[in-house]
């Protein structure tokens, strides 16, 4: 960094703040020596071929830059410098990709100037804000600015030599062009010794690798890979790809991956739900994947239960365990093979590496970090093994794990709910990737698997959040295309915890069991961070109206309450939609009706359920069930409600004494037996419901009495309850008969 003729590339993201910093360095003369310094702004050059930004000017923008830094570099080169005197061309642009700083370095390298870096490195969410503040071509349009926060290559002054001359920057640093050109030859010469060092390593592991391995074996190993490569759709393995979007039109495929561990939670209920909606909504799949590796925590019955729970709700999926599919198999323990080839080949990429430590010396490991305040990471201490002591360990059947090894940098995850976020690689941990059982974690299996089956965006809980960027850095080291994430926000309690089954149902099948719908718990969670979109008030959905309507655009990141007061009453106007609408004439309809709702009316009568239809015929007992559905949030409500239609009142029991208290008293018997007069000089023709209630009003208008004051001394008698249906109702559906029974009795 000490020549008389430098070229130094001010890279970061649009709005990061490069103009800022160049401008302030291009003031700075120097102090010890006296500085010529030149600046080739690209925004600059973009002006000059047109007042909008688009591929086209942007490639002519870039290929000028080159030809003017050439320029003058070249007549640098050629002029002889004053004693004292050096020469710094500042180029000014993104350089979001390693290819276009190369670029440029090799252009120094060809006419032995020297090259450094500034990256300015700033908040992506800054950067996005300042972009969309600028007009004309200075603005770069959001779909650009989108490639370029996924595509961001950093530079990586440990892995590329012509990156070591590299300074990292914010605004907020010094920014004397003295400090920043010094911070750049300290940077050079540390990557210098440590690459010296590696290379010398990487040369003698080389020599043991090519001594151990004939070229037969090696010849063996391509060819096997080829094939798995060839049966998994793999391309690319060990590249990076610089186009990490997902199309945004591409077809949307979406899954639903539980683990076997036990019951489905409301938030997993969610989960799938909102996956199996945007797949609907956007005419895509909806693949069901068990995710079942860690065979520590399965429990038996439960995929089979799994599935149950989510065909109950309605939501069935296109492919999957028991559909089949042209991916499958779709049960991660039945792909152990596919996970083992890509795991190998991430150890022979240099992306992974096999770790011998015991638990024992992690657990040891951790605790001291702990008791120092520092970040419980994996040392690395299996990373400087040689590929002999590697190969010895493995052949004495040493047990082992695979980890992940996190390159140097920063990974910026554009989530659909959250915007851009950040991760430093500093404070991320070299994830196990093969456990020493020979089962894959989660992450393998997660990323290859929604690789293979072509995910094209994953809706997940946010507890996966801080997963994500170890996800992406795989997706990178296995030349595979990221998909799309979208990370929901957590389901609290009503003190706005964590939900946990501690302070209440979290099951589905506890919500099952107490007579919830399907319909009614599907349309309730569906709202727990979705809204309809254009200010649609609609609280009441069946799961075709969800499909229709839903968007992940109004879909809310901020966590939900589960508030149960709300779910009865969704639930309760989803019961009475079971007895309306032309459904409510389908004979197949009610029989299904009746069949989920009488088990509870025959607990309250302690009756066979069958029996009860063969006495009372099918219609009689859906009317009844008809007539209560006012009052009623959940299914097992309807037993002690229907029970006064099916046998006579206990006027022993606690309600009924409470009501006899305080409406029955000894001109109670003249006004009962003024009522059932009434009703027996009604005609057959005339027992009808509106006939009924205004017989018993004119007997209160007799009697001058209020309304109340005569229907609850009827209701007693008949019912034994102060909750029901309306009389007129109650009185025709009971019979005449049965009704001067119960008042005459």
């Amino acid at each position: 960094m000490a020549s008389s003729v430098l070229v130094v590339l001010v890279c970061g993201l649009p709005g990061a703040g490069k103009s800022t910093l160049v401008r302030r360095l291009a003031a700075c003369r120097g102090t010890e020596a006296q500085r010529v310094t030149r600046v080739i702004e690209f925004d600059g050059l973009l002006a000059e071929q047109a007042d909008t930004f688009s591929p086209e000017t942007w490639k002519a923008s870039q290929d000028r830059m080159a030809e003017l830094a050439t320029a003058a570099l070249q007549e640098q080169s050629h002029t002889k410098q004053p004693e004292g005197q050096q020469f710094v061309l500042i180029l000014d642009d993104n350089f979001h990709l390693r290819s276009m700083r190369k670029r440029f370095a090799k252009l120094a390298e060809k006419l032995r100037v020297g090259f450094g870096i500034i990256f300015i490195d700033a908040d992506v969410g800054d950067c996005q804000k300042r972009n969309a503040a600028r007009t004309g071509n200075a603005r770069v349009p959001d779909e650009a600015f989108e490639r370029m926060v996924t595509t961001f290559e950093p530079p990586q002054p440990r892995e590329f030599v012509f990156e070591r001359n590299v300074a990292r920057m914010t605004l907020e640093d010094s920014t004397d062009l003295e400090s920043v050109l010094a911070q750049l030859q300290r940077s050079g010469k540390e990557r210098l010794d440590e690459q010296a060092k590696a290379a010398e390593e990487a040369m003698c592991q080389l020599r043991q690798r090519l001594t151990t391995r004939g070229a037969a074996t090696r010849a063996c190993t391509r060819a096997s890979w080829s094939s798995a490569v060839e049966r998994n759709s793999v391309r690319g393995f060990c590249t990076s790809s610089h186009n990490d979007t997902v199309d945004k039109d591409a077809h949307v495929r979406v899954r639903y991956a539980p683990s076997p561990t036990g019951y489905l939670h409301l938030g997993g209920l969610r989960t799938a739900l909102f996956n199996y909606l945007f797949a609907k909504n956007s005419g895509g799949e909806f693949i069901l994947r068990i995710e079942d590796t860690d065979k520590t925590r399965q429990v038996p019955g439960s995929v089979e239960a799994l599935q149950q729970t989510l065909r109950w709700c309605g939501l069935v999926e296109d492919e999957g365990p028991n559909k089949g599919g042209p991916h499958g198999p779709y049960i991660q323990s039945e792909r152990l093979h596919i996970y083992k080839e890509h795991a190998e080949r991430l150890i022979e990429c240099g992306h992974a590496y096999r770790c011998f430590c015991t638990s024992e010396r992690l657990q040891k490991l951790r605790e001291s970090q702990t008791r120092h305040g520092e970040a419980t990471m994996y040392d690395r201490a299996c990373l400087g093994l040689t590929p002999s002591e590697v190969e010895e360990r493995v052949a004495r059947g040493e047990p082992h794990t695979i980890r992940l090894k996190i390159p140097e940098g920063r990974t910026v995850v554009k989530d659909l709910m959250r915007g851009y976020v950040q991760f430093e690689h500093s404070g991320i941990d070299d994830q196990v990737l093969m456990k020493s059982d020979g089962f894959p974690t989660y992450h393998l299996a997660n990323v290859v698997d929604d690789h293979a089956m072509r995910i094209s965006h994953v809706i997940r809980g946010e507890e996966w959040l801080p997963s994500t960027p170890k996800h992406v850095i795989l997706y990178k080291a296995l030349g595979f295309k990221p998909p799309q994430f979208a990370h929901l926000g957590l389901l609290l309690n009503e003190d706005r915890t964590k939900l946990s089954k501690r302070q209440g149902d979290v099951a589905v099948e506890d919500f099952r069991d107490k007579g919830y719908l399907p319909s009614g718990l599907v349309n309730f969670v569906a709202l727990l961070g979705w809204n309809p979109a254009g200010g649609n008030n609609q609280e009441i959905f069946q799961l075709n109206e969800l499909e229709q309507q839903f968007s992940l655009d109004n879909v809310n990141k901020a966590g939900s309450v589960v508030n149960v007061e709300r779910l009865r009453w969704i639930n309760s106007r989803h019961v009475r939609a079971l007895f309306e609408g032309d459904r409510s004439t389908d004979p197949d309809h009610r029989r299904s009706v009746i069949k989920s709702i009488l088990p509870f009316i025959a607990t309250s009568l302690a009756r066979d359920s069958e029996l009860l239809v063969e006495e009372f015929g099918a219609d009689y007992v859906w009317s009844a069930m008809d007539l209560m559905k006012e009052r009623v949030s959940a299914l097992p409500e309807f037993g002690p409600l229907c029970v006064p239609f099916f046998v006579d009142p206990d006027l022993n029991g606690a309600e009924a004494q409470q009501m006899k208290k305080k409406y029955i008293n000894e001109s109670t018997g003249e006004l009962i037996k003024q009522v059932v007069e009434k009703l027996e000089g009604l005609a057959d023709d005339e027992f009808t419901p509106d006939a009924i209630t205004k017989s018993i009003k004119h007997v209160a208008k007799e009697r001058k009495l209020g309304l109340k004051n005569v229907l609850m001394p009827v209701r007693y008698y008949l019912t034994g309850m102060e909750v029901g249906a309306g009389l007129g109702d109650t009185i025709h559906l009971l019979g005449r008969a049965t009704v001067v029974r119960r008042l005459t009795q």
